[in-house]
């Protein structure tokens, strides 16, 4: 599959299982969730959401995180070059200057925290 910055792969049926799983029984994680008083989301080795906290819920304005888990940070929150490529957010000719993109990749490959600014477009639903 093609890509312009991050890698498409996503995680095995298998492999996505078994991060759930471990996401769902470890404490630390789980402390965080409770403590973490601004939007807050842990994602795979492939940039894929684990799970994430009440507040990032509601400001994604999704009642059930089963409908975000699995997606991609600019695909849950519907950035608009997210489904550029088939491989989604982090693929496209216009991901490698997103900083939310950017801090992910060179967080997961470095192993470190990394922050950088982020201003995107995205695609906002109204319900009548």
């Amino acid at each position: 599959m093609e890509t312009f910055f991050a890698s498409p792969q996503r995680a095995g049926d298998d492999e996505f299982k078994n991060d759930l799983e471990f996401i769902s029984q470890n404490s630390v994680i789980k402390g965080m969730m409770n403590a973490q008083c601004g939007l807050f989301a842990v994602l795979n080795e492939h940039r894929q959401i684990l799970t994430l906290n009440k507040a990032l819920l509601e400001k994604l304005g999704v009642r059930d995180a089963k409908d975000v888990l699995g997606a991609r940070p600019g695909e849950a929150i519907r950035c608009i070059h997210a489904d550029k490529m088939p491989g989604g957010c982090g693929t496209s000719e216009f991901c490698s200057t997103c900083g939310a993109a950017a801090a992910i990749v060179t967080s997961i490959s470095q192993q470190i925290p990394v922050e950088r600014e982020c201003a995107l477009t995205v695609l906002i639903t109204t319900v009548n």
